[in-house]
């Protein structure tokens, strides 16, 4: 689906904003000879000033180029580019002209270009292009992006993307795009998509979609799209379609089309068309058609025709609303097709057409049924088994008839003789 698409040329892009970031933190690992660790120390009791390249330092230590540093508890400062420090730790504030890089960062951390911690990195994390980590939580700020080979948790912007391989947790705003391998929990926006290969929980807003590969939960926001390779629940705007491989359930609308391969739930809004395999139950109201492959129950309302065959081996061609059976009030400019039992009232522009109804249909043309129990009315009026009622029309017939007919012209088929066919009324009784 679209969702796989979006998510390849992602991530695609996007770590490549890992990769030049990992080239700060990566380039010296080629450098195999032993590092010297040379420093000057001016420190009491362990805690003062150090100056070189120190393997541990408690307080403030500057150095040019870091290589093989284990731990500092204050301050490092970095001057140069950093080199292999695959067990490096910084508590407290580490800055780097052009990257701190280590394992692990645990307070504030700031790089002119990047701030790479391939384990984790807790605290507030700055970067001149990217942060780039392992676990990422609290806040970080990338001038392009926000990367992490795991989780990130707490709050994150990214100039043009924030990605995880792993979930994300809290607020999150990417100027392009925010992607997590995978679940999104929280607050997140993404200047043209949020993309996730897991769930989505909380509030998303895509510029042009938001796309999830699993279930989509609270207030989503697509400008284009809303789509879920399961089902979508809460809050759901998009601004072309809301598209679900299951259901639809909440506030659902779309500019054009509400489409799900289950039940749609809730308040259903769409400018062109509702459409399931399954049953739509609520408030539906569109300017064009409604489909429901099974059942509809609530209130449906449309307007316009719209031509096509759409459900299974698309044998069912729409005009206005179509399901398998209605329930509540349904009513459609043109045309209203129930194929089993309408329960209610049906209404339609043109034609109600149904296996059966149970209440009142209404047609400026034709209503056309096999039972009716209730009344219609209509220009035409066809019963071609057994009614039980009342219709008022221009013509009205009745294999049947137990009940009244009012019209031009009405037909009785279990009436006698002249009786069958008589103007104004017909009537029988059982």
């Amino acid at each position: 689906m679209v969702g796989r698409t979006m998510r390849t040329i992602l991530i695609t892009l996007f770590l490549v904003f890992a990769n030049v970031a990992g080239v700060l933190g990566d380039t010296a690992r080629v450098h195999r000879r032993e590092p010297a660790h040379t420093n000057i120390g001016l420190t009491v009791d362990g805690y003062g000033l150090s100056l070189g390249n120190s393997r541990r330092a408690n307080g403030l230590r500057i150095n040019l180029t870091d290589i093989d540093l284990e731990q500092v508890n204050g301050i490092n400062l970095t001057l140069w580019r950093p080199r292999d420090n695959p067990e490096a730790c910084v508590n407290g504030l580490a800055i780097g002209v052009l990257a701190p890089a280590g394992n692990r960062f645990n307070g504030i951390t700031v790089g002119g270009l990047a701030t790479v911690g391939e384990s984790a990195m807790t605290g507030i994390h700055l970067g001149g292009l990217a942060v780039v980590g392992g676990d990422l939580t609290g806040i970080s700020v990338g001038g392009l992006a926000v990367v992490a080979d795991r989780n990130i948790t707490g709050v994150h912007l990214g100039g043009l993307a924030i990605v995880a391989d792993g979930g994300m947790t809290g607020l999150s705003f990417g100027g392009l795009a925010v992607v997590a391998n995978q679940d999104l929990t929280g607050g997140h926006i993404g200047g043209l998509a949020v993309v996730t290969d897991g769930r989505i929980n909380g509030a998303v807003i895509g510029g042009m979609a938001v796309v999830a590969n699993q279930e989509i939960e609270g207030l989503t926001v697509g400008g284009l799209a809303v789509v879920s390779d399961r089902g979508i629940y809460g809050c759901n705007l998009g601004g072309l379609a809301t598209v679900a491989n299951g259901p639809i359930t909440g506030l659902n609308t779309a500019g054009l089309a509400l489409v799900a391969e289950n039940d749609i739930t809730g308040i259903n809004l769409a400018g062109l068309a509702v459409v399931t395999k399954e049953d739509i139950v609520g408030l539906t109201v569109t300017p064009g058609v409604v489909y429901a492959g099974q059942t509809l129950t609530g209130v449906t309302v449309g307007a316009l025709p719209v031509f096509g065959r759409v459900g299974r081996d698309d044998r069912d061609r729409v005009r206005g609303i179509c399901a398998i059976e209605a329930t509540g009030l349904t009513i459609h400019a043109l045309d209203v097709t129930v194929r089993k039992q309408l329960t209610g009232a049906g209404i339609g522009g043109l034609r109600v057409k149904t296996g059966s109804i149970t209440g009142l249909a209404l047609a400026g043309g034709l209503t056309t049924t096999k039972d009716l129990t209730g009344c219609a009315i209509g220009t035409i009026n066809y019963v071609r088994r057994q009614q039980a009622g009342l219709s008022i029309g221009v013509f009205n017939h009745a294999g049947q008839l137990n009940g009244v007919q009012l019209g031009l012209l009405n037909f009785a088929g279990n009436n006698r003789g002249i009786f069958k066919l008589l103007p104004v009324l017909n009537l029988h009784f059982d």
